[in-house]
């Protein structure tokens, strides 16, 4: 194993299950990092990196004492203070795994062929310009979402646990996919709007995607500031995916999640377009989640940049997702 930093520091360390029961004592160097441990752990039980979840100290279900997490792999136990839990790790085992990406690219595909098959279904029967459109729109979106998960998109972890595959599926493939497809191909009522607003809302479509991809092409780079920084260090990569910046342009000057509020406008844009019941519904959900989101970012990145010990100030004027509102 690599030394992160400093001379050697070591000290019996034992990690327990959530039960009390001991599965690891022995001797290790508090100045190595964190992903070095797991490495170890691994070897000697048998459990994948990925699937370890540690908290320092023994586990409690007292919610007055905080459970302080090892998620950033490149810091040391001894920068984490096990020195002051006794020298004590809780380990929880995550379950089977899956890679971020694998999930992004599963649940973005079901869309796509689900209305493809819902419109060669219905395509038996003559179809109009708004239920040709919606198609084309849908694979836009959904084939803009694949490519950025597959070259764009930096993931903060590895992997995620396997059940959540299915779970965040489901949003995609039965909210969106399904019923809104359904709505559309077998029991739509044409709302009979002219040719231009259909060309208005086309277009402002595709200028939010346009928006939206911009602003993941921002994040993009404000990582590859990072990676610039610590390609030379033997966790850079780890330190890349933790780094955070505060972005600018492309709406992110106004909230703190511009992406979220581009897609939400790509989703209005298409309800409206659309007209169906379960387009209005699976924005409506999409916008609780994406609200709950970046709530959570902006609170992060407000706690992260306070201005305090030669840190940059967050802007106190931005919002988290909707300007000037929330």
């Amino acid at each position: 194993m690599k030394r992160f930093t400093g001379e050697p520091n070591k000290h019996q360390v034992t990690v327990l299950d959530r039960k009390g029961r001991e599965v690891f004592n022995e001797e290790f160097d508090l100045n190595l990092a964190v992903i070095e441990f797991k490495k170890l752990l691994r070897e000697r039980i048998k459990l994948q990196r990925q699937r370890q979840y540690l908290t320092l100290g023994k586990y409690t279900t007292d919610p007055a004492q905080k459970k302080v997490a090892l998620t950033e792999d490149y810091k040391t136990l001894a920068e984490y203070g096990i020195q002051e839990h006794g020298y004590t790790l809780t380990l929880k085992d995550l379950g089977p795994q899956v890679s971020w990406r694998t999930v992004f690219i599963v649940e973005y595909a079901g869309p796509m062929i689900i209305f493809l098959l819902n419109y060669l279904i219905a395509s038996r029967k003559a179809l109009n310009s708004i239920q040709e459109y919606a198609l084309i729109l849908i694979i836009i979106h959904y084939g803009k979402r694949e490519l950025e998960s597959c070259f764009l998109h930096v993931f903060s972890h590895d992997t995620m646990p396997f059940k959540r595959i299915f779970i965040n599926s489901f949003h995609y493939w039965f909210t969106c996919g399904t019923c809104i497809s359904v709505e559309l191909y077998y029991f739509w009522k044409n709302p009979e709007y002219s040719e231009a607003f259909q060309y208005l809302l086309i277009g402002l479509f595709c200028v939010f995607e346009f928006l939206n991809f911009m602003c993941h092409k921002t994040l993009k780079e404000l990582r590859a500031k990072v990676e610039k920084e610590v390609k030379s260090d033997q966790y850079g990569e780890l330190k890349m995916r933790s780094a955070r910046g505060i972005p600018r342009g492309w709406g992110f000057d106004l909230v703190t999640c511009a992406n979220y509020l581009w897609e939400v406008c790509v989703w209005t844009t298409f309800a409206i377009f659309v007209r169906c019941w379960s387009a209005y519904v699976f924005l409506l959900f999409s916008f609780y989640q994406m609200a709950e989101w970046a709530l959570g970012k902006h609170r992060g990145l407000k706690k992260r940049f306070d201005g305090q010990e030669g840190r940059e100030l967050y802007p106190k004027h931005r919002k988290a997702i909707i300007p000037f509102v929330l």
